[in-house]
């Protein structure tokens, strides 16, 4: 079984011993994100409060929608959004789940995507990125769960997640 396969496996069962919203706390972002970077080769990425309050930012200005449409662009960081409609079991390890299974569209000798999305997945595990800041927001009338990280430095691409 590979460490991905491992990963899934464990965060799929993950909610049923522990508190959902000790799961998506800084502690649990950080675990999930280098367990799937070392695996890589990637090293550890810190949390920044910085990153974690331009992250609770965007999702409580957009909770109310629960982000409908796609966002533009942002100043200058990475980031990956996940939304999940009609969930509210969803947190951040199964964000970070969500992203991670992008690497089977990845080639990592040509260093593109290849027959699908998966940005995400390289702004999850690029070399460069240092600090990791998340948060995510029960959306209005408990319509779903959108959930943003943001990376510094970021990577070439900004990422989208939907489902």
């Amino acid at each position: 079984m590979n460490i991905l396969a491992l990963f899934v496996s464990f965060v799929s069962i993950v909610p049923l011993c522990c508190s959902l919203e000790r799961l998506s706390s800084p502690k649990h972002y950080l675990k999930n994100h280098n367990v799937i970077r070392e695996h890589v080769g990637s090293p550890a990425l810190k949390w920044d409060r910085q990153l974690e309050k331009h992250a609770r930012n965007f999702v409580n200005a957009h909770s109310m929608d629960c982000l409908a449409r796609k966002p533009s662009i942002s100043s200058g960081i990475g980031w990956n959004i996940a939304r999940n409609w009609g969930n509210d079991t969803f947190v951040g390890a199964h964000a970070v789940v969500k992203w991670a299974l992008q690497e089977g569209n990845y080639d990592h000798v040509t260093n593109s995507c290849v027959g699908g999305e998966c940005h995400a997945y390289t702004q999850l595990v690029w070399k460069r990125s240092t600090h990791l800041g998340c948060a995510g927001v029960t959306c209005h009338n408990f319509s779903g769960i959108l959930i943003r990280c943001n990376y510094e430095p970021p990577d070439h691409h900004f990422c989208y997640e939907d489902n």
